[in-house]
């Protein structure tokens, strides 16, 4: 299979090419590369200590195990720790190392793209392939083609380099300056957002906006536009405005009050055109306006009473009396039909002389009559007393005292309490006689009620009610006639009895 050479791209691919077969220049390998931006190179940091199990001689050696970057040469320190230094990053090797991997000989001209840049591939043998191939080679190899620039705007560098067979004096890679276009396009990019400007509106829904430049960077040299709107709007005071209150037209007045006499009409009017609303101010003034109005008829007018008039004198020598005043209806006086005045024209209270008047004594009311002193239920005649004193008022200041007698005396009979025996009532009439297995009777009855015994009175004695046979009369106490059955021989009569359900037993005697 015919070897593919590649002319790289990027200048530290080449590099890795190149130092890949040097064996008389320090290597040293770093864990961790800070990629550079174009203008500033590739910063390394955390270099493999001697002390590590891993050993490099090569670039290569360096990247396919686990290294990030390397520097062939003296260490050149950055920035303000000096702890990072120059380097090559191992990437570009990597992804090289991989393309060539997947590259075959099937055809004698392809292409092969690394970081997008399509570059000729030959399969016709050079100088080199044939230096390469000499197990025996002595010195450097001829010059490769010098490499595609390495930026494709602005200056660039291209390389160009030979291998060493075994002893060499010289530089394996050489390197010169090259620019394909003065200026790199540049995109454009926003600047900072200006203040939001104040909201067009005051209330109910307004709008704020805001700007921005295109001009960090400005775009140059075919650079793109900032992708975007310069203009930003937003809504604002979306809170609906207030609404001051307004009055609606006034209504009709209304008819004049009462049904006589003096009175009033009004006329009203609503704070609802439009109604206050969102804070708004109510309206200013009155809702209602009134006005006097007079009825052709005169109203009742009800009397007044005026101020009372002064007292009047007492009018005694001593004790309690009493003073009077007056007062007239006439504030004002009733008109049309209107009522007097209420109360009394005349007010009467008592009044008092530093000097006591005589009190006549009076008599209390009589106590009860005490219990009668006769004999109890013996119906003799006793005597019993009831008291009474001068007391309601007592005589005071020379008053007359009470005339009569404090104690009186009638005569009584102790008989409450007393045993009553039972009396016998008149007897009662007779009943109608009535039969019995031996012969017809009649009774009557009495009661023990005159009178009933009270107080632990005996009984009556007998009994209450008396039997006596009935001889010559049916059972309503009529006397039969000479013919018992009134012409109707016992025969009939029983089937007579039979017949009526004994009805006509009435007539046997």
């Amino acid at each position: 299979m015919d070897k593919v050479y590649i002319s790289l791209v990027s200048a530290v691919l080449i590099q890795f090419l190149l130092l890949s077969t040097a064996a008389d220049a320090t290597l040293s390998c770093f864990k961790k590369i800070l990629p550079g931006d174009g203008n500033k190179p590739d910063l390394c940091k955390e270099i493999f200590q001697k002390s590590d199990t891993k050993t490099f001689k090569s670039p290569k050696g360096c990247c396919n195990n686990g290294g990030a970057g390397f520097i062939r040469g003296p260490l050149i320190a950055k920035g303000k720790k000096k702890s990072k230094y120059a380097c090559y990053s191992c990437e570009p090797f990597i992804r090289a190392t991989t393309a060539l991997s997947n590259t075959t000989a099937s055809t004698s001209t392809a292409s092969i793209s690394i970081e997008s840049t399509t570059l000729p591939m030959t399969s016709a043998p050079t100088t080199r392939d044939l230096f390469e191939g000499n197990p025996n080679r002595t010195g450097w190899s001829d010059w490769s083609d010098w490499s595609q620039c390495s930026r494709t705007c602005e200056p660039g560098v291209q390389f160009r380099t030979r291998i060493c067979g075994s002893v060499c004096v010289g530089k394996e890679i050489e390197s010169k300056s090259c620019i394909l276009a003065p200026d790199c396009p540049v995109n454009g990019g926003w600047g900072p957002w200006t203040s939001y400007s104040d909201c067009s509106e005051p209330c109910g829904g307004g709008t704020k906006t805001r700007t921005r430049t295109c001009n960090k960077p400005i775009p140059r040299s075919n650079g793109l536009d900032c992708e975007g709107n310069s203009l930003d709007a937003q809504p604002c005071n979306v809170d609906p405005c207030a609404v001051d209150g307004g009055w609606t037209p006034w209504q009709d007045w209304s008819a004049c009050s009462g049904t006589c006499g003096n009175g009033v009409k009004s006329r009203t009017r609503e704070c609802s055109d439009p109604a206050p609303a969102h804070g708004g101010a109510p309206c200013v003034g009155n809702s209602t306006k009134e006005i006097a109005c007079s009825h052709s008829t005169p109203c009742p007018v009800d009397g007044g009473w005026s101020l009372w008039y002064e007292w009047s004198s007492c009018g005694i020598t001593c004790g309690t009396g009493t003073r009077h005043r007056r007062r007239k209806c006439v504030a004002p006086k009733p008109r049309h039909g209107g009522a007097d005045c209420p109360g009394n024209s005349t007010d009467v209270t008592l009044c008092y002389h530093s000097i006591p008047c005589p009190i006549d004594g009076q008599w209390t009311d009589w106590e009860p009559w005490a219990q009668c002193l006769a004999p109890p239920c013996t119906g003799e005649v006793g005597y019993t007393t009831r008291k009474r004193t001068c007391k309601n008022p007592q005589p005071r200041f020379n008053g007359n005292p009470c005339e009569g007698n404090s104690i009186e005396t009638q005569q009584c009979l102790n008989n409450e309490n007393c045993p009553v025996h039972g009396g016998w009532c008149a007897w009662g009439n007779y009943s109608n006689c009535r039969p019995s297995n031996i012969g017809r009777f009649k009774l009557r009855m009495r009661d023990c009620a005159c009178p009933t015994p009270e107080s632990g009175g005996n009984p009556c004695t007998g009994v209450d009610y008396e039997v006596v046979k009935c001889v010559g009369v049916n059972r309503f106490g009529i006397p039969c006639p000479d013919s018992r059955t009134f012409g109707y021989t016992d025969d009939e009569l029983n089937e007579v009895n039979q017949e009526s359900s004994g009805f006509y037993d009435e007539f046997e005697c």
